[in-house]
């Protein structure tokens, strides 16, 4: 008797064809539902983190009675005694710390707090009371809670070279950065919506504030937008060499970075650490978290003139970086473009000028057409593009005496 082996059938070109698309099909349609997952953590990791940065202010208020500040101030009344004794009632004056610096204590960076010198600047090479660190090794720290993860554009260098970094050899040789804004000031018209400087306001986080000082309360009282996506062509430069000094920590006695007993003016800065990308020493880097230079709400400088739908939120985004701009937000490669363009010149918002996109105003990169504002009463929030610039300048000013409109 002769027994049969059955023959085994293999699949077909045909079905196997057939099956791999049906796999690439079912791939095609899972993929973006992962990608859209993924980008919801890291959107609610970036809201966490903006969370422990109000909560962190809420406490340095409670430690010391006034808010953190956000670096920069305009002397209107306020007397500031310069070591000479000559006195200053005018002008521009920064602190030595930034709100972030002034943050550590509170935000798991004990460690980095006690090594600090609040009596110099951050680029200063003092070797600090450790023996060890100096502000500018210190300033080369990488701290996630200050940074969104949703930030697809940031790149490490865009903080700049850290020159103490590079002779520690250390592994991260650049100035860490941010992708958050500490609100100093607005320059948006109460009437008009327009920006201008004749409309400036001192915001929640300037010298002396304490919780009184929200009069429109601390649930109307904006402290930080987030703004991400800052990359290093965003120098903050000072012109003047008279009125722009830096004062301490309590705002009373003005200091040098290096000899805190001597005033110093921004353009007499020497050794100041330039980023690669500007060779001013007149220049400030906003989207470092060490650099107190100060962020105001005031909308890009194309728009200055517009007195109707202005875009504060997001502003001058149609454009990412790449092969369309090579800045973003405007379809032009230029270097220079708009260079001294005026106020209110159409169009003239490339990203690597200040204020323009993501460049010290509100700005993210996520979905949904908006960004992360953190308020004083410990509230985070996601506001829209849309929102009416009147609504902006409500909740940015703790005293205008307005109650927001529905946003």
């Amino acid at each position: 008797m002769v027994s049969r082996i059955p023959l085994r059938r293999g699949f077909t070109l045909v079905e196997l064809l057939v099956v791999i698309a049906i796999i690439g099909t079912l791939v095609g349609l899972l993929l973006p539902a992962v990608q859209s997952a993924r980008e919801s953590a890291r959107k609610s990791q970036c809201g966490n983190n903006l969370k422990q940065q109000v909560l962190g202010a809420a406490n340095y208020v409670a430690s010391s009675g006034k808010w953190p500040t956000s670096g920069r101030k305009k002397l209107r009344g306020t007397t500031v005694i310069r070591p000479d004794g000559t006195q200053v009632q005018s002008g521009v004056v920064y602190n030595v710390e930034s709100f972030f610096s002034q943050l550590l204590p509170f935000v798991e960076q004990a460690s980095l707090a006690a090594k600090w010198n609040p009596k110099q600047c951050y680029w200063d090479s003092t070797v600090n009371a450790d023996g060890v660190s100096s502000n500018q090794l210190l300033s080369a720290t990488k701290i996630q809670t200050y940074l969104c993860p949703s930030n697809a554009l940031g790149k490490d260098s865009f903080g700049g070279r850290n020159p103490a970094a590079e002779t520690a050899n250390a592994a991260f040789r650049y100035y860490g950065t941010t992708d958050y804004m500490a609100v100093g000031y607005t320059e948006l018209d109460p009437s008009t919506g327009a920006r201008s400087s004749s409309a400036y306001r001192d915001c929640l986080l300037t010298w002396d504030q304490s919780t009184q000082s929200a009069q429109d309360g601390l649930s109307n009282s904006v402290i930080i937008f987030e703004d991400s996506g800052r990359s290093s062509m965003n120098p903050h430069n000072e012109t003047s060499a008279v009125d722009t000094f830096y004062v301490a920590p309590d705002g009373s006695v003005a200091l040098d970075c290096t000899n805190p007993q001597t005033l110093i003016q921004e353009t007499a800065i020497s050794g100041l650490p330039l980023s690669s990308f500007n060779g001013s020493s007149q220049s400030r880097v906003g989207n470092r978290w060490a650099d107190g230079v100060g962020s105001g709400v005031q909308g890009a400088p194309s728009d200055a003139l517009s007195t109707s739908g202005r875009q504060v939120i997001n502003n001058s985004s149609q454009v990412l970086p790449g092969a369309l701009s090579k800045f973003g937000g405007l379809r032009d490669d230029a270097p220079n473009y708009p260079g001294n363009a005026p106020l209110g010149s159409s169009g003239a918002c490339s990203w690597h000028m200040v204020d323009c996109g993501p460049n010290n105003e509100p700005f993210s990169l996520h979905a949904g057409n908006g960004c992360f504002a953190g308020f004083a009463d410990g509230a985070v929030k996601f506001m829209s593009a849309k929102t009416d610039v009147q609504v902006i300048r409500q909740l940015c000013d703790p005293a205008d005496g307005e109650q927001p409109l529905p946003y």
